[in-house]
């Protein structure tokens, strides 16, 4: 009868130390997840924002190459080969030997703003023997900032 009556010594819960600790260890995951999943986040939107307009002048110019056995000349002929494309984040396309470069192009507020005068280039690397384009390949500081860098 008397061990009822006596308080008891051990308290139930967690010490200050043991919070912190717990505090301590979600601060350091999320200070080395929150830059990987950003990086992630800028990846998806540049490859549903920028990814169908460079591959629609990718289309044209392997059109264009099919047809006449040599990419476009031209800086007039890059108009023809963005009519159908969605360029509105992609600025200052030029032409080049055997591909096109662009930048990104975005205000303060839109989804690709981190990004903004970020370049790629988009080269064609065709196979020897028969000529014909094999892959593209993806260059510039925009391509290794997502880890694009290589062979599409």
């Amino acid at each position: 009868m008397l061990k009822m009556l006596r308080p008891q010594d051990s308290e139930k819960g967690f010490t200050l130390i043991e919070l912190m600790i717990v505090v301590a260890i979600i601060g350091i995951l999320a200070a080395v997840a929150i830059p990987a999943y950003m990086n992630y986040i800028q990846k998806a939107r540049v490859t549903s924002l920028v990814f169908p307009g460079m591959h629609s002048l990718q289309t044209n110019l392997g059109l264009y190459y099919s047809t006449h056995q040599r990419f476009p000349q031209a800086a007039a002929t890059v108009g023809l080969m963005d009519d159908e494309a969605d360029m509105t984040y992609m600025d200052s396309v030029s032409m080049r030997v055997n591909g096109f470069a662009f930048s990104i192009t975005s205000v303060v507020g839109e989804k690709l703003e981190k990004l903004n005068n970020y370049r790629m280039t988009a080269v064609a690397q065709t196979s020897g023997n028969d000529g014909k384009i094999a892959r593209w390949s993806l260059g510039g500081n925009l391509a290794e900032k997502l880890g694009l860098s290589g062979e599409n």
